[in-house]
């Protein structure tokens, strides 16, 4: 379901409306990392994003490259879905789709 979400962001990315995209693939991004910890038995409820990024990190299932990758999708998530759209460029819209969409690829295997 949140792939043909990533899909239309990747469109919007593609049109360089990066409000849209950005939007989407954070939405999509936070989904994904929550789910990941889900099965992963992270309780994920109520703790904010950086905290399980490095709960997935201490698992193994991040690298800390990653894992940086994966803060910069969380920063876009935020100033995305808080209309700070100065705060973050295309090219964080970019790197949050590719970091989602391997994200998503490790939540399938």
């Amino acid at each position: 379901m949140f792939d043909e979400f990533l899909d239309h962001a990747k469109e919007y990315h593609r049109r360089d409306r990066k409000n849209e995209a950005g939007t989407i693939a954070g939405v999509v991004f936070e989904d994904t990392i929550r789910r990941l910890c889900d099965k992963q038995g992270i309780t994920q409820k109520g703790v904010p994003l950086d905290r399980l990024i490095s709960e997935l990190t201490g698992k193994g299932l991040l690298t800390s490259t990653k894992a940086k990758r994966a803060r910069t999708a969380a920063h876009v998530r935020t100033k995305a879905t808080h209309a700070q759209w100065e705060e973050f460029a295309l090219s964080d819209v970019d790197e949050t789709i590719r970091v989602t969409t391997e994200l998503v690829e490790l939540l399938e295997s």
